[in-house]
């Protein structure tokens, strides 16, 4: 049998896209902060962010398909709060470890590289 070591980083990162609808009359349901020039998700507490997808520790990279860099914490609320019935989030969202090692685990199993190995799950 071959033995196959997979290293994973901690800093591997994949992009989404959210879409939060409105509610009239109601808050988007999430709360933003500011840390070192980035924009990031701090708290997802009520509707519509909750049914949205989004998470908690999100980085915000566009608003409504504008990019964000270079802008400040209060011009970046401005495009959140005047944004029509549907808000689009570009968001960064780092991968866990777990997510990395199933996904290399079913990409060594769909690359044929783990010949004379036995899987099985527990």
């Amino acid at each position: 049998m071959r033995r196959y070591d997979v290293e994973i980083s901690t800093e591997k990162f994949s992009t989404h896209t959210v879409f939060i609808n409105r509610i009239p009359n109601r808050s988007l349901g999430f709360t933003i902060s500011s840390k070192r020039g980035n924009i990031y998700i701090k708290k997802v507490d009520t509707e519509p962010a909750i049914s949205s997808g989004l998470k908690v520790h999100d980085k915000i990279i566009s608003v409504n398909q504008r990019q964000i860099a270079g802008l400040d914490h209060v011009e970046i609320v401005g495009l959140m709060i005047t944004s029509p019935s549907t808000l689009v989030l570009t968001v960064e969202r780092r991968i866990s470890p777990s997510d990395l090692e199933k996904a290399d685990l079913e990409t060594a199993i769909n690359n044929s590289l783990l010949n004379d190995v036995s899987i099985e799950r527990l």
